[in-house]
């Protein structure tokens, strides 16, 4: 007998402006392994209650398929007021340039993985700039220059799947954090965003 699917509960819609952006960007790294369904969605937290100065919650939206993480801290503030985003795993019906349609997961198989437990602690050894790097013929030559100096920032270069970083998007301004061989590469977007890229293993 086939497993059954997930129950959703509330639906909510995010078509403009900031949190907009915040969800595809977030989207783009739920994983896609059936076997992994525990990480089958965007992970919404709570990282504040509403107070009187702050009359809703703060939020952070964080999405990992196990080789990256890909985090907001926190959600644009109309999240909640304005989309009904509240703790929980959504699943992503749909995303685009448009819009995204999330649906609560009711009943989640699993608990979702303890991601701070491997975000890097070791001391920054250097830091580098990137822009982004785009798969398209349009903007591949000067992306690939990107790519280029961030390779060269670095004592020694480590592996990353392109796809991860065509992912982060073209012409934002990242801060990477490098720390060691073989250690994964933090990326900075205005300190809301954040994507932890783990290096490729050799064969």
């Amino acid at each position: 007998m086939a497993p059954k699917g997930p129950k959703y509960g509330a639906f909510a819609e995010i078509d403009g402006g900031q949190l907009l952006d915040e969800m595809r960007f977030l989207a783009r790294a739920v994983s896609t392994d059936e076997t992994r369904a525990m990480m089958g969605g965007i992970n919404i937290e709570v990282v504040s209650e509403a107070t009187e100065e702050t009359p809703y919650q703060i939020l952070l939206g964080v999405a990992t398929d196990g080789h990256r993480i890909h985090i907001v801290e926190p959600l644009n503030k109309s999240a909640g007021p304005l989309f009904g985003l509240t703790a929980g795993l959504w699943a992503v019906i749909s995303a685009n340039f448009k819009r995204v349609q999330l649906a609560r997961i009711n009943e989640p198989f699993g608990d979702y993985p303890s991601w701070r437990k491997i975000m890097p602690t070791d001391p920054v050894v250097s830091r580098a700039t990137f822009s982004g790097f785009a798969l398209t013929a349009r903007r591949l030559g000067e992306s690939s220059m990107h790519l280029y100096k961030l390779a060269r920032s670095f004592p020694e270069c480590e592996p990353v799947k392109i796809d991860y970083l065509a992912d982060l998007g073209y012409g934002d301004a990242w801060t990477v954090e490098w720390r060691k061989k073989g250690g994964s590469l933090l990326f900075r977007n205005q300190n809301v965003k954040m994507a932890l890229i783990m290096p490729m293993l050799d064969d």
